[in-house]
């Protein structure tokens, strides 16, 4: 993942890159999140954890045995 501009911040629901000054804050458990539109607020608001537990990566094909 690029490293952040100062001031900018990643949508955890779309993953877009903002200025900070342009997004929508919002705190969960002491953590203040900042999210690009109110449709992500509202995603997010209704199932944070989804978006915060860290996603499997893409399915890689098994190497088999060696």
């Amino acid at each position: 993942t690029p490293s952040l501009a100062p001031g900018q911040a990643r949508c955890p629901v779309s993953g877009v890159v903002m200025n900070k000054a342009d997004m929508q804050p919002y705190t969960y458990n002491g953590v203040t999140y900042y999210l690009c539109c109110e449709g992500c607020v509202t995603q997010f608001k209704a199932h944070p954890e989804a978006f915060l537990v860290p996603q499997p990566p893409p399915h890689a094909p098994d190497p088999g045995p060696f």
